[in-house]
């Protein structure tokens, strides 16, 4: 008994050292790793152009750099970028991921007055090619009343698995969003309950946890894969 207290005091250390400050590695298509997965993206409420840069490795020397709106891959540890943004790719908010083997996704989405724009793009050659996807994003969080946003989270477990966060906007004292789940590749989506907006993490599809958005030292933590 004292072993297995002791071991979930180990992995409750790490997964708050984790949500606070240190991205994983990604593991988009590959199912026996227990490593995740998210990135983020926010927006200025005063300058909705005003997207920060987004960054990460694949691996050793592959990594990707969205700036400006555009996205950029790299092959040798950042020496030479190669421009692989999506033909038609909307300014705004953006999850990206990729894997070591090259398959990837982008999803942007773009608040508008009363609207939303999201449009899915995945590809399979790091972007030399792109795929328009569909999907039902755009009918479940306006059905939500999500038009107003100001960050999004995404995750994959796998090539068919994964996690959409949607952050309403509001002020510094609140956190609302829409969690969305997928088990199809992105072609359905459904809404899953969420406590808050902020970054999380499944470590299974049954295991996970979120931050808790008025501190840095707690997070809700779910055993259904977010039913719950």
């Amino acid at each position: 008994m004292k072993k297995h207290i002791r071991s979930f005091t180990v992995i409750l250390s790490l997964l708050l050292i984790f949500l606070i400050g240190l991205q994983p590695v990604s593991v988009y298509g590959q199912t026996d790793s227990s490593q995740t997965h998210f990135t983020a993206t926010t927006i200025n409420n005063e300058n909705s152009q005003n997207v920060p840069v987004q960054f990460e490795m694949v691996d050793n020397l592959k990594g990707w750099l969205v700036l400006d709106g555009e996205l950029f891959l790299t092959k040798d540890d950042g020496n030479h970028w190669e421009n692989i943004t999506p033909f038609g790719l909307p300014t705004g908010l953006h999850a990206v991921n990729f894997d070591s083997s090259g398959s990837g996704s982008i999803i942007s989405l773009v608040p508008l007055d009363e609207d939303l724009t999201v449009v899915f793009y995945k590809t399979n050659n790091f972007g030399e090619s792109w795929q328009e996807e569909e999907n039902n994003l755009r009918t479940l969080l306006l059905e939500n009343e999500v038009n107003q946003v100001s960050a999004i989270y995404g995750q994959w477990l796998n090539e068919n698995e994964g996690w959409l966060m949607v952050k309403r906007e509001s002020s510094a004292n609140f956190s609302h969003g829409v969690l969305l789940h997928t088990e199809n590749g992105g072609k359905v989506w459904r809404v899953l309950s969420a406590p808050a907006g902020e970054r999380f993490v499944f470590f299974n599809s049954q295991l996970g946890y979120m931050q808790k958005h008025e501190t840095q030292e707690s997070f809700y933590y779910t055993l259904d894969g977010g039913q719950s």
